[in-house]
């Protein structure tokens, strides 16, 4: 069937005066649409909420018109915002929430384009997709299908804005973007430069990576599945990983400024309370935090730094607290990811979580700045009449990383065996930031080759300490004090007393330090 699609808009009605009125005259052609469009910038005015009304009205009498919202991302000169045009604003994106609509925004016109391509992609495939054609010899007893010009594209809206987000700062983004440009060549609608464009993506985001290859991965998979249970079980991965990955990168900014908060105890700061109790209870929490524990943290941690004018680990966390207010879209994304707990998933649901994670992540971009690293032992040599110097032998963690094999380099000042680091690659001798043991390499520990990276999960009654794998969260180790001289299995790994003596005590250290109380089970 042929599908024909009509732009119905203001300016193609007459002006002649109407017994009605012309805004009634629009109303009424819009409610007759099969579709709504409003495209929202700096104030959403009377006629517009008179529009949105009407055709939410229509909608839910006859299900049409189907509505999208998007919203254009773009500074505001000061002498142009007025009042009645923000609350005007807010005012509608409350109607929003009221209806439980998710809202999408938009960098510029390409990109609202494209967004709306896909969308019709999904809810009309033959409009620019043929249908497959039938032959004889495919008649008779089938396997069950799934109809892939139906199926939505994975990946899509998050490989675009992610791309967009970072490809003014990282090199390879904004090469491969100006490739394009110089080609005339809009690189999201060619193959080959959406593939090379999601590798930049996952090699940008560093041990995030790591997770955004396995969602692009879900994606090419399930672009080619055939069985609806293979499908099914890609939705409900796609899913996990997603708000794994979201997980993750709230925990590293958690864990950084955990860091440098043990690093200024010297100075002596007091904190209110709340604000404490909040912090033990991350540091004796019996089960792991889910992400909107974490949120919480991290909302405590900016409200510390912030009343103390503390130096962030992360320059860029340093106005990061207006993310953080209720409503705000980078809240309203971590609170729908922590929400999906159920044990089916469905394409919409997939959707949701891709969307999601694409504005958490759009709003963490600055992590493509950084870089991180496990120390896995350092040698001094001092021989005479030659200069003092120091190999760290390490291995770079990333997703373009090989994480078995360890390199090494020579540095003038030692440092701390089995730190993993995290380092600004823009700012120049900038220290790097100790993350352990907050996050630790259980190869270090174990001095086995390369690396195998276990994020902080929580404290048992006997005061071990659980870690969960950087990839699975299911694949937990814990770290248990020893019998003196002797060796605890953990994982497979053998670590000595010492070694697990060491994680134990830092992290004892850092949560007297920081709240000034001794750990202890809740």
């Amino acid at each position: 069937m042929d599908i024909f699609l009509e732009v119905v808009g203001y300016e193609n009605f007459p002006n002649a005066i109407s017994n009605t009125g012309l805004q009634a005259e629009y109303n009424k052609a819009l409610c007759a649409c099969d579709m709504a469009v409003f495209l929202v910038f700096s104030k959403v005015g009377t006629f517009t909420n008179q529009e949105f009304d009407a055709a939410m009205a229509a909608f839910k009498n006859k299900q049409s018109p189907q509505i999208w919202t998007y919203f254009k991302n773009e500074a505001l000169y000061p002498e142009s915002i007025r009042e009645e045009d923000i609350r005007s604003l807010f005012a509608f994106k409350k109607k929003l929430k009221d209806l439980m609509h998710y809202r999408t925004a938009y960098n510029n016109i390409d990109h609202l384009k494209y967004q709306f391509k896909v969308e019709l992609d999904h809810k009309y495939p033959s409009l620019f997709a043929p249908a497959p054609e039938k032959h004889a010899e495919e008649e008779g007893p089938k396997s069950e299908i799934v109809d892939t010009a139906s199926k939505r594209a994975y990946n899509e809206v998050l490989s675009f804005r992610l791309f967009e987000a970072i490809r003014d700062k990282n090199d390879r983004a904004k090469e491969l973007f100006e490739i394009a440009e110089m080609n005339e060549i809009l690189w999201q609608h060619d193959v080959a430069y959406r593939k090379e464009a999601k590798a930049i993506i996952a090699s940008a985001y560093g041990v995030l990576g790591v997770q955004l290859r396995k969602l692009m991965a879900i994606g090419a998979q399930d672009n080619a599945v055939e069985n609806s249970h293979t499908a099914n079980e890609n939705q409900k991965n796609y899913i996990i990983i997603c708000h794994l990955t979201a997980l993750r990168a709230i925990q590293l900014l958690c864990f950084a400024m955990l860091s440098k908060l043990w690093d200024e105890k010297s100075k002596g700061y007091l904190y209110e309370a709340a604000q404490v109790d909040l912090v033990r209870r991350f540091f004796n929490t019996p089960v792991e935090m889910p992400l909107a524990g974490y949120k919480k943290l991290l909302l405590t941690l900016l409200a510390m730094f912030d009343e103390k004018q503390l130096d962030y680990p992360m320059i860029e966390l340093k106005n990061f607290m207006v993310n953080m207010q209720p409503g705000s879209a980078f809240i309203t994304a971590c609170d729908s990811l922590n929400a999906m707990s159920r044990s089916a998933y469905s394409e919409e649901d997939c959707k949701e979580a891709e969307n999601s994670l694409t504005v958490m992540l759009e709003h963490l971009s600055f992590l493509t700045n950084y870089t991180m690293e496990s120390i896995k032992n350092v040698e001094y040599f001092g021989l005479r009449n030659i200069k003092q110097y120091y190999v760290h032998n390490y291995t770079a963690l990333g997703c373009d990383e090989n994480t078995t094999i360890d390199l090494s380099k020579q540095q003038d000042a030692p440092l701390n065996t089995y730190a993993v680091l995290l380092k600004n690659t823009k700012i120049a001798y900038q220290p790097k930031l100790n993350l352990f043991p907050f996050i630790i390499d259980a190869n270090a520990l174990a001095a086995e080759k390369g690396a195998k990276i276990y994020f902080y999960s929580s404290t048992s009654a006997d005061g071990s300490l659980k870690y969960s794998f950087w990839e699975d969260r299911e694949n937990v180790i814990a770290i248990t004090q020893s019998p003196a001289g002797g060796a605890a299995d953990v994982g497979g790994a053998k670590f000595n007393a010492s070694r697990s003596l060491d994680v134990l005590t830092l992290f004892e250290d850092a949560q007297r330090a920081i709240t000034g109380t001794e750990q202890q089970p809740l």
